[in-house]
């Protein structure tokens, strides 16, 4: 990979601050296995080791293979990708009222994290084949299929959390390539519409709003039509696939609304979770003193509130290192991004950054209380080894793009 001292190409910092992530994040689940003897008896910690060497092994791989075989190879990654989020309702294991794994022996594998790889590869491929500095609506569109087929096969398992990271894809991809805000707003406003769709008030008011934006924008008759068709559709079909959603799946967006609503079932979670970062105080309790992780009040601590397990031993000051970090790591992708003079790469890099961005900002927001539990993990820290796998071919993906930057 490094020619003629072109190691300077190289991100060393992106490295770097990967490495001590990675670090951080086996020392926190670590010390949140100290209070239960059933999960130190399963040794996460060095499982997630040895998640983080095969990581590794991608993320070199990643950044070696130049990115223009990723172009090439990207519709049969897409389509193999796509393939594996259906088998999974015939070859899966249920868990938790959910098919989202294949089990191979002890090991559990997420096809739905090797989708959101294979979606950024054929998004850029779409994206930079075509001339979008027109700024209409219409070239995008086929954009939407991409992203909606995984959307509704990961909806269908279910999970909501993961089927939004895809929307955050799709945002950040559609902005990288050039698409104006105002089109931008009238592709998104299917979700808009989602949101507003259960106060009539509301939904009248986005729907005056929508129209206002259409006039403004002038796309032609006929894209002007499908939009605000769509966009009723939505509206009046919100409130049937809300009766059709799980309960535990209901209850996660209503205790959101209002933790204290069900303080000793699904609000027991967040309550628990800001109990423990409060508790932490400015400096923190120190390494293996936190209460809440230690006498394991707070539920899954090493997975989807290991932000808060970190933060109540390490206090504020820790926690905002962690994520001056993990801010560092995703603007310097982001930069990458407008660096690279392929339009395929810098879109790779952007769809990449907005991938870690999306999990850390409703990861934390979750911690924090002030969104839905979704089950999304904190990139590099949370356990599981399909996530770090999939975080680490990101980074290695920038990585390359950072180093092949001036080729076109």
């Amino acid at each position: 990979m490094f020619k003629n001292g072109a190691i300077r190409n190289v991100d060393l910092w992106l490295v770097a601050i990967v490495l001590v992530l990675c670090g951080v994040g086996v020392i926190t689940i670590f010390s949140t296995l100290q209070g239960s003897e059933v999960f130190m008896a399963k040794n996460l910690h060095l499982k997630q080791l040895f998640w983080f060497g095969l990581g590794l092994l991608a993320l070199g791989l990643a950044a070696v293979i130049p990115y223009k075989v990723y172009y090439v190879l990207s519709p049969i990654i897409y389509a193999f990708s796509i393939l594996s989020l259906l088998l999974i309702f015939v070859g899966s294991r249920e868990q938790v009222g959910a098919n989202r794994w294949y089990q191979l022996g002890s090991f559990h594998l997420q096809p739905a994290e090797v989708v959101k790889v294979a979606t950024i590869f054929i998004m850029a491929r779409y994206l930079s084949s075509r001339k979008m500095a027109t700024g209409g609506i219409k070239p995008f569109l086929p954009t939407l299929l991409l992203v909606g087929l995984p959307i509704v096969l990961i909806i269908r398992q279910p999970d909501l959390g993961t089927a939004l990271v895809f929307l955050a894809i799709l945002v950040a991809m559609l902005y990288r390539a050039g698409m104006k805000l105002a089109n931008l707003f009238l592709i998104l406003s299917p979700g808009l519409s989602v949101v507003c769709a259960f106060h009539l008030g509301s939904w009248m008011l986005f729907i005056l709003l929508l129209l206002l934006m259409l006039f403004l924008s002038r796309p032609r008759v006929l894209t002007t039509a499908a939009i605000f068709v769509l966009n009723f559709a939505v509206g009046v079909v919100t409130p049937i696939l809300w009766r059709g959603l799980h309960e535990y799946q209901q209850k996660r967006i209503l205790v959101f609304l209002n933790p204290g609503r069900d303080p000793w079932g699904a609000g027991y979670q967040v309550i628990q979770s800001k109990v423990a970062l409060g508790s932490g105080g400015f400096l923190g309790k120190g390494f293996l003193h936190g209460t809440q992780t230690q006498l394991a009040f707070l539920p899954a601590q090493h997975t989807d509130f290991v932000f808060s397990s970190f933060g109540e031993q390490f206090g504020f000051l820790g926690s905002l290192v962690l994520l001056v970090l993990l801010l560092v790591l995703i603007l310097r992708s982001i930069k990458t991004s407008y660096m690279a003079r392929n339009k395929f790469a810098g879109l790779v890099a952007m769809g990449s950054a907005a991938v870690i961005f999306f999990h850390v900002f409703v990861n934390v927001g979750v911690s924090l209380g002030i969104m839905p539990v979704t089950g999304l993990p904190l990139p590099f820290l949370s356990y599981g080894g399909s996530s770090l796998i999939t975080n680490m071919i990101l980074i290695g993906l920038v990585l390359n793009i950072r180093y092949r930057w001036q080729e076109y």
